[in-house]
């Protein structure tokens, strides 16, 4: 490195000895980005160790949790920091990333909008269920004596699952779902 730094130096000496104003033009802007240049190396070498740390951390709490897919989520970790960390980089550099801000926010915007429509189409039954046991516990209580569908028995327990009923029988477990739709007499 201390080798090319004089051999850069000697030239631009040289060039400005010999009147080469282009050549010493060129190197002294060469000088004037390499602080920024270094600063992006620097930035970007910073995000790696962070997105490792980052990487490490979560693999280990996934561990401690005795949970699976601690690596998956590690790698997505340290691949979305790098992206970011790179960006910021390179907008250090002074390269314009105008375009790959926009499309990365595209990106980012398309998968967070398919896990949300995907997740809340994926959890409509357990909503449901618990409104379902939500007005169910409203208009029905605990010790209440009822009739559904010709048995009568006492509410022992109402849940967002079912409800349990003593009959003369024995208990008799309702799925919550049932109850909503049944037609039921208080006693």
């Amino acid at each position: 490195m201390l080798k090319w730094f004089l051999i850069l130096v000697f030239v631009l000496a040289g060039s400005g000895i010999f009147g080469l104003t282009a050549v010493s033009d060129g190197i002294s802007s060469f000088f004037s980005y390499l602080p920024r240049l270094l600063t992006a190396l620097g930035i970007f070498v910073a995000g790696v160790y962070v997105g490792t740390v980052v990487k490490k951390s979560i693999n280990g709490m996934f561990k401690s949790l005795e949970l699976s897919g601690g690596n998956l989520v590690g790698n997505i970790a340290f691949y979305l920091i790098v992206v970011f960390i790179s960006i910021t980089a390179f907008d250090q550099a002074g390269i314009d990333t105008s375009i790959i801000k926009s499309n990365l926010t595209l990106v980012i915007g398309s998968v967070l909008l398919a896990m949300t429509i995907a997740f809340g189409l994926g959890s409509k039954d357990i909503i449901t269920r618990l409104l379902f046991g939500y007005y169910s516990r409203k208009n029905l209580e605990i010790g209440q004596k009822i009739k559904i569908k010709n048995v009568v028995g006492v509410i022992e327990s109402i849940d967002n699952i079912c409800m349990v009923l003593v009959t003369e029988k024995g208990k008799t477990i309702y799925p919550i779902k049932e109850i909503v739709d049944a037609e039921i007499e208080i006693l």
